[in-house]
């Protein structure tokens, strides 16, 4: 029985994600008086402290692109998709506003407050409730009536007129006479409501400084969309450059070191896939997106979470995990098994790094809302899902509150046993999880575990084939069941 031990000397924030459009359609109809940010009761933000989140972030505030709302209701396969995750569908077209990463401008939607000073005071007044506010910025691409397709096609990949005219193309884009690239994603097709920018523009880099510097005044840290397509290597590849025409640092390490040389705090959250974490840390990113780790529970791939956790504890620190986010299905659909779901949210606070959570998660709900529309599908809240997140939040608010020690005990008895090892100042815990279909029975050999420890928090009411006694813990779980043990 192998023992792996790595150790934490940090707590890491808990993000509360927040579609805000739709947030502030709900609270106004909460309400019954339109609200924006200026004017968002306190006792709103007083939920999301008491359950020991950190960060909001606000996704979608920025000025969205009108011409993305006409290519949405042009778009039957869109409009078929949005009225069937909404249950009152009559007036959806009603509901589009445009992609909340189709950004036409950084200034905050009308919808949402004043553009000049609201979100400088949102700033304000969150920090005061030792809140940290967060919000978007997509390096990637703009909107196809951004001012810069007008004023600096320098910024952009662009096509020619013989690609252009290629029958059936859906690479570019006509604007002004110039042939613009669609964005992309190298695993996709193009998105067809925004514009490719040439990350190897050097004045493209200085005005993302500049944007980000006045962000900086305006909150505390940004989720950066797609970041690994900003990795010099992999745009080189996904847009044909050649290596002479490569920029010698880095985009994220200038974007990155410029910032933090006047803002040093500020924070940078990168949402990113095919294995990069490790190369954004290493350019400056306080936070990377962990999908594997999303991939490996969801799909129990035990092996390979297992071997996860077993990674450094420098690299995971910096990892951001979640089991739900506005990308992803919602948790309570996806993960049908309410004993798995269960288990889910312990483990994943139960490990290191920074965590997600998205607005619609504690509740339980199942239907998505989409990132082009102002309101959220009309869904009754579970009950039991939200008591059980209230619970555990609590729970791990106490356990977290000091520096710990953190191990993953790896059993060579039970391959689908996942031990975790928490110790504060003055007391430790166990989270023992059983992640298989199937009951199981194993023994484990601890120092300082006795008689005297308790189970504090079970997943299921039975308790039956739990026996603690010194230095040993016999167990005989039932499939998906998780415990945590006060030593």
């Amino acid at each position: 029985m192998a023992l792996v031990l790595v150790y934490s000397e940090k707590i890491k924030m808990l993000i509360y994600e927040i579609n805000t459009l739709s947030w502030i359609h709900d609270l106004t109809i909460k309400y019954k008086r339109k609200i924006n940010l200026d004017n968002i009761p306190d006792s709103e933000w007083q939920k999301i402290i008491d359950l020991n989140f950190q960060a909001v972030w606000l996704m979608g505030v920025w000025k969205r692109s009108p011409r993305a709302i006409t290519i949405n209701l042009k778009d039957k396969e869109f409009i078929d998709l949005a009225k069937k995750t909404q249950l009152n569908s009559n007036n959806i077209e009603d509901q589009i506003a445009g992609s909340a990463y189709s950004i036409k401008d950084y200034s905050l939607n009308l919808e949402l407050g004043d553009d000049k000073d609201s979100l400088i005071r949102l700033k304000k007044k969150l920090n005061s409730l030792d809140l940290k506010l967060i919000l978007d910025f997509v390096p990637n691409h703009v909107a196809l009536d951004h001012s810069w397709a007008i004023d600096h096609p320098e910024y952009f990949i662009q096509g020619s007129e013989l690609e252009y005219k290629k029958p059936n193309q859906t690479k570019y884009v006509k604007i002004n006479n110039n042939i613009y690239a669609l964005g992309r994603d190298p695993e996709y097709d193009p998105w067809n409501d925004v514009l490719q920018l040439n990350i190897f523009s050097e004045e493209l880099r200085k005005s993302h400084i500049a944007i980000l510097n006045r962000l900086a005044k305006q909150c505390d840290g940004v989720r950066c969309d797609m970041a690994m397509l900003m990795l010099d290597y992999v745009f080189k590849q996904n847009w044909n450059f050649a290596s002479k025409d490569i920029p010698k640092v880095e985009y994220w390490q200038l974007i990155i070191s410029q910032v933090k040389k006047v803002f040093p705090n500020f924070v940078f959250i990168a949402e990113c896939y095919w294995e990069t974490q490790e190369q954004l840390i290493n350019l400056g990113f306080d936070y990377c997106y962990d999908k594997e780790f999303y991939d490996y529970l969801v799909n129990d791939q035990v092996y390979l979470l297992k071997k996860r956790l077993n990674q450094i504890l420098s690299t995971q620190d910096h990892y951001l995990r979640f089991i739900e986010n506005h990308d992803e299905p919602r948790s309570a659909d996806i993960i049908k098994d309410i004993n798995k779901l269960k288990s889910s949210i312990i483990l994943l606070m139960s490990v290191p790094g920074g965590k997600l959570f998205y607005e619609g998660q504690l509740e339980g709900r199942k239907i998505p809302t989409l990132v082009q529309l102002r309101q959220s599908p009309e869904e009754n809240i579970n009950d039991a899902i939200y008591l059980f997140y209230v619970k555990l939040l609590h729970l791990f608010k106490d356990i977290k509150n000091a520096p710990s020690q953190w191990r993953v005990l790896d059993s060579d008895e039970a391959q689908d046993i996942i031990i975790l090892f928490w110790k504060n100042i003055d007391r430790m815990y166990l989270i023992v999880s059983n992640w298989s279909q199937q009951e199981q029975s194993f023994n484990y050999v601890l120092n300082n575990l006795s008689s005297k420890s308790q189970i504090i928090f079970n997943t299921m009411d039975s308790q039956a084939n739990i026996q603690l006694t010194d230095n040993n813990i016999s167990l005989q779980m039932l499939a998906y069941q998780t415990i945590i043990i006060e030593i």
